[in-house]
């Protein structure tokens, strides 16, 4: 009973951990967008919120649910004591997230052009309007390489319920992130009195600031604590499991992960591709399009998102310990932890919608 006890509250304080953290991040994303659109002006939001959504989109491809599968591997072959299988896992995942990554940010500085006129949509856009969108684009491209990077860190220390790490990195990425956006900004349009779709250009390289930063601070933490697991990979006198088997185990890990994470972009997916166009051809001017959809992007969707923080949460915490279960058929401690996470999820969420809903 002790042990169950204290297995409960370890995964309700990891997924409180990581929900906590995501919190926090998107806390930080609601309140600087208030600044952010006073200086660049509601109509120059739509370079900054569209490029951010195929940004988006195009990381969600890249990672394929790899994160979440190196995370359900790593738990499941650490609760095996297969030091040799987590390496292997890690280095498989790594690798795929890096190669990945960087096809994807060179497809989107090729296809930045086009993708760039489908944003804007209709055909009233001055080429002015087409240029800086596709400036967006390009230097938005150059994250992705480095967030992949940063999410192969992410899941391999989920996994190894290292929650608060995980939580901690989401936090920096976001602080330095903003922080580097407003304080550019600031400097570029009030100092330097550069024009105003710089700052766009500004606060669009930030998040590729934000993620180096984020996994620099990731690096220093590895070095310290993946020695432990390289030690007991070399003290083991098992084999580790055959790459094909693996290859095999990890694609059928990814693919539900990468379909839920297509399904739950899948409203953004077609509010930047068609947006714009139908509302045009229901009569409403470019401009007028634009803005709205600019609105929708960044005011609602960073509004709908609190309550989504807790279920992404408990979801990211939950992986690790589901897995376990599972390996080790304990089939009344998945039950339990199943039960435990849906309970506290609806005791936040439901409250919290309702707030809103009277708020609204």
């Amino acid at each position: 009973m002790k042990e169950t006890n204290t297995i409960k509250k370890s995964f309700i304080a990891s997924s409180l951990t990581t929900s906590a953290g995501i919190f926090i991040t998107k806390l930080i994303g609601l309140f600087y967008i208030v600044p952010f659109k006073a200086i660049v002006g509601q109509q120059n939001m739509i370079y900054y919120s569209a490029a951010f959504d195929y940004y988006t989109i195009l990381l969600q491809i890249c990672s394929a649910g790899i994160p979440f599968a190196l995370a359900a591997l790593v738990a499941k072959y650490l609760s095996k004591n297969d030091y040799k299988t987590v390496v292997l896992v890690r280095i498989l995942a790594t690798s795929l997230l890096m190669v990945s990554g960087f096809v994807m940010a060179v497809l989107f500085i090729g296809f930045s052009g086009p993708l760039a006129a489908r944003a804007l949509g209709g055909t009233e856009y001055s080429a002015n309007e087409l240029a800086a969108m596709q400036n967006s684009f390009v230097i938005l491209a150059m994250a992705l390489f480095l967030v992949s990077v940063l999410y192969s860190y992410r899941g391999y220390y989920q996994g190894a319920k290292e929650m608060q790490q995980y939580s901690l990195s989401q936090v920096i990425e976001q602080f330095v992130r903003v922080g580097f956006l407003l304080g550019a900004g600031w400097f570029v349009v009030y100092i330097l009195h550069l024009p105003k779709i710089v700052y766009i250009y500004t606060a669009v390289g930030g998040t590729g600031v934000g993620a180096m930063v984020a996994l620099l601070q990731f690096m220093n933490f590895d070095r310290k604590h993946f020695k432990y697991v390289q030690q007991k990979a070399k003290l083991q006198s098992t084999n580790s499991v055959a790459i094909k088997e693996l290859i095999h185990e990890f694609v059928m890990y990814v693919i539900p992960f990468l379909l839920s994470s297509i399904l739950a972009n899948s409203q953004v997916l077609v509010n930047t591709n068609f947006f714009v166009s139908v509302m045009e051809g229901l009569g409403m001017q470019h401009s007028q399009a634009t803005m709205l959809l600019s609105i929708i992007q960044t005011n609602c969707d960073k509004l709908t998102s609190i309550p989504q923080v807790i279920g992404n949460g408990f979801a990211a915490g939950a992986v690790p310990f589901i897995t376990v279960s599972l390996v080790n058929a304990d089939w009344k401690g998945l039950r339990k932890s199943l039960e435990d996470c849906l309970g506290t999820v609806f005791y936040i969420v439901i409250p919290v919608c309702v707030s809103m809903a009277a708020l609204s």
